[in-house]
């Protein structure tokens, strides 16, 4: 039970969001001059001046197009990865990656995805991954044997395997940023990028905006915005995450933001309990949604007196949604417009 405890926890504070790193490394820089050639005196022909590179910013990387080569990635950091062209063998060892490349790329690009994409209990993407069929462990060796030409990790990753990815000289890419809805648009945008998938990637994000403002529609027009708390194994999900703007963007107040608590803070159910939520939220396996608000209030039982466990707005998320770093956010705004404005 401890260990299924710590899990929940684990996710749901991957959901509200972690720290900010974003790592690659120097992998094939491609010569950027070409040679001069010769006219017939035996002269050399002066070369045109090659055109600057395009350069553009997704997040906390500069993308330069490179002349004579295809793009470079340089990160706040000031590490910096040259590719020569399009990955073709891409490992993705994050949940959040595996949800972007499988909706941004052709299949058979994907070289393994992580092995929580084929868990139902926190994955949209299981079909696919079950289709595909291979999954990638921590090991080195493993990731090795798929030949990849890109991995891509998240900030829970090893940091010893990262060590292990940079020293074998594997071309990688960290994502850290899972703090909010522009966090995701940035590490939509950055995937794309490094597969030459950008206007599939914008077509992911134009969607995933869409779907949001069609969402935020059904938000009842004069209504008094629901002041809303998500607490489970003492923990409260406060600013600067996603479930702070999944809140704001379905017309509701996030409380432990407004409390100036910013994460996943720990917070005893007396405290929650003393800002008299209008609605509580909770993450639930899919499928037990109705059971998993019976056992919360019965094992919160200082909160079922709350003005949200007297008239019975628990709302319990299905966990894929509840923690999703990926454009499936815009489903979990959809489902808190419905939760907390039900009555």
């Amino acid at each position: 039970m401890a260990g299924r405890r710590r899990e929940r926890v684990w996710w749901l504070a991957l959901a509200a969001g972690v720290g900010l790193a974003v790592l690659a490394i120097e992998h094939g820089r491609p010569s950027l001059e070409p040679e001069p050639s010769q006219d017939g005196s035996g002269s050399a022909v002066p070369l045109a001046p090659a055109p600057a590179p395009r350069s553009r910013r997704i997040g906390h990387f500069v993308v330069d197009e490179v002349p004579g080569g295809w793009r470079a990635f340089t990160g706040d950091d000031g590490r910096r990865l040259v590719l020569s062209a399009p990955p073709r063998r891409v490992v993705s060892q994050s949940l959040g990656t595996d949800h972007i490349v499988f909706a941004i790329c052709s299949h058979d690009r994907i070289a393994a995805v992580s092995k929580l994409a084929t868990d139902p209990k926190y994955s949209q993407v299981t079909n696919e991954a079950r289709a595909l069929g291979r999954m990638v462990t921590d090991a080195l060796e493993h990731i090795v044997s798929f030949a990849p030409d890109l991995v891509l990790v998240a900030s829970y990753s090893s940091a010893e395997l990262v060590a292990q990815l940079e020293g074998a000289r594997v071309p990688i890419v960290r994502l850290d940023d899972f703090d909010s809805h522009a966090a995701i648009r940035d590490n939509i945008r950055l995937v794309g990028a490094l597969l030459g998938e950008d206007a599939a990637a914008e077509r992911v994000v134009a969607d995933m905006d869409a779907r949001i403002e069609r969402a935020r529609a059904r938000i009842p027009q004069g209504a008094a915005a629901p002041r809303v708390v998500s607490f489970e194994f003492g923990v409260v999900l406060g600013g600067k995450t996603t479930f702070d703007d999944a809140v704001r963007l379905a017309g509701g107040r996030n409380l432990p933001g407004e409390h100036g608590l910013d994460k996943w803070p720990s917070v005893s159910a007396e405290v929650v309990a003393s800002w008299d939520p209008d609605v509580l939220v909770i993450g639930a396996e899919p499928g037990l949604e109705a059971a998993s608000i019976r056992a919360f209030l019965e094992k919160n039982p200082a909160l079922a007196t709350t003005r949200a466990g007297r008239a019975g707005r628990v709302v319990a998320i299905p966990l894929p949604l509840m923690t999703t770093v990926s454009h499936h956010f815009a489903q979990f705004v959809e489902a808190m417009v419905e939760g907390i404005h039900a009555r």
